[in-house]
């Protein structure tokens, strides 16, 4: 899960960033905007937003994003694609960093010991029973996770 980051400020409520937990329920260093609007696009929490990363706009309209586990329990491939409209560049440009910027902050995070798509859920359906789950030390696992990540961007239909 990702806590939601408020602040008070000249006696506004403002809601930007978060704050990640890890497997062991420990609160880690704080998302900026940017990075909260990355992991909501890579959990699938966001379907419509203004993206501005980078000098870099796109008004994205649709997106989704797969996670998917290696048999070894070792990489992550995240398969991202979203539609977008207004794009301040070419969607190559877009996607080369998106994919770059996912990479990082995932990396990141994972070493921190946030499982933030959920992967645990991923390796217990394959660990088929609970006695080897037990032994399977998934916290030290996850910190250690490799991240291949590919964008996919399409222009409006």
């Amino acid at each position: 899960p990702v806590l939601i980051a408020l602040s008070l400020r000249d006696r506004q409520l403002e809601l930007a960033g978060g704050y990640p937990l890890s497997t062991e329920s420990r609160v880690c260093p704080r998302l900026t905007r940017k990075e909260t609007a990355l992991l909501s696009l890579l959990m699938g929490h966001a379907e419509s937003m203004r993206l501005t990363l980078s000098g870099m706009s796109a008004q994205v309209r649709e997106a989704s994003a797969k996670a998917i586990l290696s048999e070894d329990f070792q990489t992550t491939t995240v398969l991202l694609t979203l539609r977008a409209a207004n794009m301040t560049c070419r969607p190559e440009e877009l996607e080369q960093y998106l994919a770059d910027a996912c990479v990082e902050l995932l990396s990141r995070l994972s070493a921190e010991g946030c499982d933030v798509l959920g992967l645990g859920r991923q390796a217990i359906l394959r660990a088929h029973d609970m006695p080897a789950w037990r032994g399977f030390a998934w916290p030290e696992r996850c910190r250690q996770l490799k991240w291949r990540v590919s964008v996919q961007v399409s222009g409006p239909a």
